[in-house]
């Protein structure tokens, strides 16, 4: 926040407001979700990966990004109205606003790009729930323990994930997809993904109602300190946001990284998602932080996404056609095994 401003605070936005990321009529405070809930459901944030999953993640930055004329006019773009932003203490609205407006200008033709669009809940992971049986506690010498009666036989509460609603989303076309399909011959084509997603061989379309982009590989979570979010809650969505995108993902391959971009603007910071089977967890590892307000900050960070996207387009859509062509091969949908490897 700058110096000499009027820092009284604007009210949260009402799409902001209006938005219900949960599940559960229980609002427990972001560290007791995290510790709590997201560790019973095998998720993880902030740790160090196998040097295999960073080979995996260098491949995805080092992919060459759009032209320079396209990164500088986008660079400055970001700088500038992120100093607007920040001046105007601006909320989560104006900076998605932006982040919007870069990613779409980033991204190939053959991406999608969707905005605050409600996840199936079906694809969230697990969360192991307590088992321990709820009974009467007695003393030693029988009599029960009256101070511990009630909490022991009060109903324990579930522990759920809050549903994925990201800021912004980021797949392949499915358009393109099926384009693709048909150009190699494969049966049924034009239909392929829309019928597994029916049988639920394969749910490939994250949203609720469909929206067009099949298996998302990159997400944007924005919090605006301004109007009193910080970049622990953005984490803490992402988390659950990617590993609801590699739950779509490991139908088709066991091990998957999903770039996540989550932010509490003007900083961004890039995190990398990845599976681990040997203990079945999600892990969240951190890439960069950048300042968005500084030229030279900015220019990394928009060149970083433009990397990731056009990873997105050529590497991974490459990767998920060759396992879609498994499918393609099966006389009926419903009796495929997807294929790991």
């Amino acid at each position: 926040m700058a110096s000499g401003l009027n820092t009284s605070l604007p009210p949260p936005s009402t799409s902001s407001l209006s938005r219900s990321r949960s599940s559960s009529p229980q609002k427990p405070s972001e560290s007791t979700y995290r510790m709590r809930t997201l560790l019973r459901a095998g998720i993880y944030v902030d740790v160090d990966v196998p040097e295999e999953v960073k080979d995996q993640i260098n491949i995805a930055l080092q992919t060459p990004p759009t032209d320079a004329a396209t990164l500088e006019r986008l660079v400055s773009k970001l700088q500038h109205v992120s100093m607007e932003l920040t001046a105007a203490q601006a909320g989560e609205t104006e900076w998605t606003d932006l982040l919007y407006e870069i990613v779409k200008g980033l991204k190939p033709i053959n991406l999608l790009v969707a905005r605050n669009r409600d996840w199936r809940p079906d694809i969230k992971p697990r969360v192991h729930q307590p088992s321990v049986p709820q009974k009467r506690l007695c003393d030693t010498s029988g009599a029960v323990d009256s101070s511990v009666k009630t909490s022991a036989q009060a109903p324990m509460t579930p522990f759920y994930l809050k549903n994925p609603r990201p800021d912004i989303s980021v797949g392949i076309s499915d358009r393109a997809l099926a384009n693709i399909l048909q150009s190699r011959q494969v049966r049924n084509a034009k239909y392929l993904l829309n019928d597994l997603q029916e049988t639920r061989d394969l749910i490939s379309d994250p949203g609720v109602n469909p929206l067009s982009l099949r298996f998302p590989f990159f997400l944007v979570e924005a919090k605006s300190g301004a109007t009193g979010s910080n970049l622990y809650q953005a984490q803490n969505q992402a988390a659950v946001g990617g590993a609801s995108a590699i739950e779509i993902l490991k139908g088709l391959y066991k091990a998957c990284d999903s770039p996540v971009l989550n932010t509490a603007p003007p900083s961004g910071v890039n995190t990398a998602h990845c599976w681990n089977e040997t203990d079945g967890s999600y892990c969240m590892a951190n890439i960069d932080m950048w300042r968005t307000t500084r030229e030279s900050r900015a220019s990394d960070f928009v060149s970083k996404i433009s990397s990731i996207l056009n990873w997105g387009s050529g590497t991974f859509q490459t990767t998920i056609l060759e396992k879609l062509s498994f499918f393609s091969a099966q006389d009926s949908p419903s009796t495929f095994q997807p294929e790991l490897s």
